[in-house]
Parts: C-alpha cells; sequence; structure tokens
C-alpha cells in the first residue's frame, strides 16, 4: 500500500479510533471495540477515493471559479484538486 490509499487508510483508521472514543468516553483501548485490521482500512479507502473519481457540481464550479481567478492553469493542477476536494467536503458539512 503506498500514495493516497495509504493516506486515507491512516486517516480512517484514525478517524475510527477518535470516534469511539469520543463516542464511549473512553480510551480507545478500555472500550473493548476490536480495531479492524489493515486490509479492511485499505478497502475503504479505495472504496472512498474511488467515490471521488466522479466531481459533484460544487466541485466542477469550484475549479471553474480557481480557474477564472486568473491563475496559470497549467501551474495550478495541485490547487484546483485541493479546491474541488474542499468543496466535496464543504457539500458534506
Amino acid at each position: 500500500m503506498s500514495g493516497m490509499v495509504e493516506i486515507v487508510s491512516k486517516a480512517l483508521e484514525s478517524s475510527f479510533i477518535e470516534a469511539v472514543s469520543e463516542i464511549s468516553g473512553e480510551a480507545f483501548e478500555k472500550t473493548g471495540v476490536s480495531l479492524p485490521g489493515p486490509q479492511t482500512w485499505e478497502r475503504y479507502a479505495r472504496a472512498a477515493i474511488a467515490a471521488m473519481r466522479e466531481p459533484t457540481e460544487g466541485m466542477v464550479d469550484a475549479a471553474y471559479d480557481y480557474d477564472n481567478s486568473g491563475a496559470q492553469l497549467s501551474e495550478s493542477y495541485d490547487v484546483i484538486y485541493t479546491v474541488m476536494i474542499d468543496a466535496a467536503l464543504k457539500e458534506a458539512e
């Protein structure tokens, strides 16, 4: 596992641990909840990344808005990607 799958996998696992601790009011280790293994987190990560293949209308709008800001498009792909993902996260709020 490497790259974005690993990053998302670790983020999902960390979020799970935090959520269990927050909901239970105890340290994760004291909750008795089983932590899924690495293969499970990798599967979830791949599913999450695959779900982002088709941008939402808000993501496309954010990219167009950034593109129309006067930035050089060829130098801005990483920023546009970030803007689109930020827009997707904002839609979920």
